[in-house]
């Protein structure tokens, strides 16, 4: 069966839902679930320790792709005026400095896994700088951060020909925000044309984002100038493949763009940034996409492990929608609020993994002495536990940040190349192009990406 196909189903009472409870008891019995079928003990640990346990720190000094960063700021400083640089790399600790008015320590920050801290920067007269010596140019780079604003304008990253101050028109490598709140990468061409990069949609929302700009030669993978957010490739020119050659200071909330020179593509007259930031790193390299997307994840919170929770699929649009059981099997319905069958029926209770505490197993509420759990067909049902660790590693899922890059993706223990996947309105453990009619690759990554929502009963 290769077609891809729906069985919907409206609102039902309770006792039709025992009636559909006893008719697919009965379905099992031409073909059972197998509990002990699937029996591989394939280790998880590459995938629970890339989430639940990676830090925004990992994650700037791990080198996946290369060099780690050649400087790190978590900017989690309590006070003083030093930037403490925590990567690790040679010749470091390149320590910066904080400006003396206009910064705010401690603020709440974005890495929970890294103690939380950020710093908050006036609009004014607050920034910070890099090392005070100059760093030289490269051929291919990368910065990234993670900020938080309301207002539009002002600069994020850069680099300036002067340590503090006015540096005229001699500004390169920079990230900033427009005076619509857009975000902007640009770079001084050759050392003489402006060339820039525009995020599609504004960032002034009061939430706090991931943002990394790279640059790579025209022989490399992902050439020219790229501007990921939250994870996200959202503007890229291939052709912008150099920026200046001059040996610069890294700045940082405040570029020091000449208040007489003329203006950058939507940039504001005053380059002073008011918001808050955390994690900022510079490279001397291009940082890869999955790169990227790793860094993103480790600075979200993880998504949760215990409590009440509803699921719907990230990319829908009918928010009421929901993960479901029904006949012990699970699908993905619009439930009514009003609808007591439905309701329960899509509200799980959250349990360290049966396999391993560090992913999590899945309790229905109306049916408490039921588990998700995958059968040997790859469907995902709820059905009570034999006791075997068979039937614990097949009922026990770790997360992972979304495979679309939202929300969270959950694969099995015993089957870790495989995610939940909504297909038609049935859920299956899916992998991608595999050899299942239920693992086709087209929008695969959407239909193996969830939201967690506020418990249907409470």
């Amino acid at each position: 069966m290769s077609a891809r196909w729906t069985r919907r189903r409206g609102a039902v009472s309770a006792g039709a839902t025992a009636v559909a409870a006893v008719l697919g008891a009965l379905a099992w019995v031409a073909v059972p679930p197998a509990s002990g079928a699937f029996t591989s003990t394939v280790a998880h640990t590459a995938t629970v320790a890339t989430n639940p346990s990676f830090t925004c720190q990992a994650a700037a000094t791990s080198g996946r792709s290369g060099a780690g960063a050649l400087i790190t700021y978590p900017l989690s400083e309590a006070s003083g005026m030093t930037v403490n640089d925590t990567s690790g790399s040679v010749g470091s600790p390149r320590n910066g400095a904080y400006s003396a008015f206009g910064v705010t320590y401690r603020s709440a920050g974005p890495c929970a896994r890294d103690g939380g801290f950020a710093i908050r920067l006036d609009g004014s007269s607050g920034s910070l700088t890099g090392p005070w010596t100059l760093l030289a140019s490269s051929s291919r780079w990368s910065q990234e951060v993670w900020f938080q604003g309301t207002r539009p304008g002002g600069d994020l990253l850069g680099f300036a020909s002067m340590l503090m101050g006015d540096s005229g028109t001699m500004v390169d490598r920079r990230l900033y925000l427009s005076t619509s709140g857009n975000l902007v990468a640009g770079v001084l061409a050759g050392g003489t044309t402006v060339r820039t990069v525009t995020s599609p949609r504004t960032y002034t929302d009061g939430v706090w984002h991931h943002v990394v700009v790279t640059q790579a030669t025209a022989a490399d993978a992902q050439p020219g100038l790229r501007l990921y957010v939250d994870g996200v490739l959202v503007a890229s020119d291939s052709s912008v493949t150099t920026s200046s050659d001059l040996w610069q200071y890294w700045r940082i909330g405040n570029g020091g763009h000449g208040v007489m020179a003329a203006r950058w593509p939507g940039e504001a007259s005053s380059t002073a940034l008011a918001g808050s930031l955390a994690f900022a790193s510079y490279y001397t390299s291009a940082l890869a996409p999955t790169d990227v997307l790793r860094h993103y994840a480790a600075g979200r919170t993880g998504p949760p492990t215990s409590g009440r929770w509803s699921f719907s699929r990230s990319t829908v649009g009918d928010s009421t929608s929901y993960l479901r059981h029904w006949a012990f099997r699970l699908y993905v319905d619009p439930i009514s609020m009003s609808d007591p069958v439905g309701t329960y029926d899509s509200t799980w209770t959250l349990e360290p993994g049966l396999a391993d505490p560090r992913c999590v197993s899945f309790r229905s509420t109306n049916y408490p002495d039921r588990l998700i759990r995958h059968t040997s067909e790859m469907r995902m049902v709820i059905e009570v536990p034999d006791g075997t660790a068979a039937w614990k590693q097949s009922a026990t899922f770790c997360p992972h940040l979304g495979n679309n890059g939202q929300g969270t993706s959950w694969s099995a223990y015993d089957a870790p190349t495989r995610y939940w996947r909504s297909y038609g309105d049935e859920v299956w453990l899916a992998s991608d192009g595999g050899p299942n009619w239920f693992d086709e690759h087209t929008n695969w990554a959407d239909e193996t990406s969830w939201n967690t929502r506020p418990p249907v009963v409470p």
